[in-house]
This record gives structure tokens, sequence and C-alpha cells, in this order.
């Protein structure tokens, strides 16, 4: 009976040491290995492969999250490919700090991995967009030569992308929403326009910001009759 459970316990001891650590001590935590391509210039979007461990998909608005330690790098999108590949499109923005940066995967179970050099930004290869033209114009949807929706360029509405809040650890109005799979579009840009649909910019959209929001997206997330009565005036 002794010698049986000796046996068994040496079976144990080389099953457990057969088992990565890190899917003994950190389950449903991910892992990143590497990412390709490892380097980008200012100015740039890129697609990016995460190849690691443990990722799962985002479920309802618990999401699947990649980020950078530095807000100018914008995840604009994320696909999961599997539970060992993760693809990201990554914005460099124009102010974005040269050299290294941290790359961190956060699960939709709110578990993260961060891994340290695992990306570096470049001087820029091309000159950066800067604005031209009409306010009024790119604007407007009937102007077809200059309407533009590309809301997010560097010229334009990037810093959106980048606003903080005044406490880190809880995002923004927009980033909280950009984030939100309940926001349709594949892009942060489609995901802008699904709410702004029209800028009411000639008659100085500033004083009548709720106006250029269709109240009826609002009552879509905010169902009670308090929030709804609130969208509304």
């Amino acid at each position: 009976m002794l010698k049986r459970h000796r046996l068994w316990l040496i079976g144990f001891f080389i099953l457990a040491l057969s088992i990565p650590a890190y899917m003994v001590f950190s389950a449903g935590k991910p892992k990143v290995v590497t990412v390709t391509p490892s380097a980008g210039s200012l100015g740039k979007t890129i697609t990016v492969k995460i190849k690691g461990a443990n990722f799962t998909k985002t479920k309802g608005n618990d999401i699947l999250n990649v980020e950078f330690n530095d807000s100018q790098l914008v995840v604009n999108s994320i696909k999961y490919k599997s539970s060992k590949l993760i693809e990201a499109s990554v914005i460099i923005g124009p102010e974005a700090t040269l050299g290294k940066k941290k790359i961190i995967v956060t699960n939709p179970n709110g578990k993260k991995y961060t891994k340290a050099g695992a990306f570096k930004v470049k001087s820029a290869d091309v000159q950066i967009e800067e604005f031209t033209g009409s306010l009024i114009s790119i604007h407007d949807k009937n102007n077809s030569q200059s309407y533009r929706n590309d809301c997010t360029n560097f010229a334009c509405h990037f810093s959106i992308m980048t606003e903080k809040s005044l406490k880190a650890s809880v995002p923004t109005f927009h980033i909280k929403k950009l984030s939100l799979p309940a926001i349709p579009g594949a892009t942060k840009t489609a995901k802008c326009t699904y709410c702004h649909k029209a800028t009411d910019i000639a008659e100085g959209s500033a004083k009548n910001l709720r106006r250029n929001v269709d109240v009826e997206l609002c009552v879509g997330c905010h169902k009670t009759k308090t929030y709804a009565k609130f969208y509304m005036e």
C-alpha cells in the first residue's frame, strides 16, 4: 500500500513539472511572447501580430484589450485570432516619444500581462499631415470634394484618441465608448461617426453639442426614463 502511494506521488510530481509554470499559477492570465513587427515610425498605422498564450475573446462588454505605455500609440482595432494570436491595428501618433515601449494585454477577466521593450517607435520617414482648407466644408456632407469622415486623423481630432481623465484608472467618456462592442464600427473613426452623424459647425456647435448626436442613439444605452428625459432636453 505504501509503495503504491509513493508511486502515485512520483507520478503527480512528474505531471506537475511537465505543465508550464504560467498555466499552473496564472490560469486565465495572458502571456505575450513576441510582437511583430517590433518597430514602427511616427505617423504610421500598422498591423501588429501579438503571439503568446491564454488570450480570450471579448464577451459582451468584457473586452480583450491591447495598449501601450504611451497614449500616442492608439490601438484602432483588435482581432482575436486564437488563444495564441491577436492582431491589432496601431496608430503611431505624431507626438509619440521615440524609443522602446511596453505592451499590455488584458483579458476580459481583467487579468493582464505586460511585456517591456516589446515595441520601438522610430522617427517619421514622411511628413505628417497638417490641416488645410475650410473647417465648414470638410464637415459638410453635401460637399463631395471637401467632406471628410476620417475624423481622428492627425490634423483634426486625433487628440480625442489620446485624452486622459483626472484619474488615470478611469477612462474618459470617449475612450470608454470607443472600446465597447455595443457601438458599431470596425475602427475608432467608424464608431465616432455612428454617434456624430452631423456637425453644425457653421452655427457654433459648442452650445448645441447634444443636438449633433441623435438622442435616439443615447437612449439605446441609457434606457431609464431619467436618462431618456435628460438626453432629450
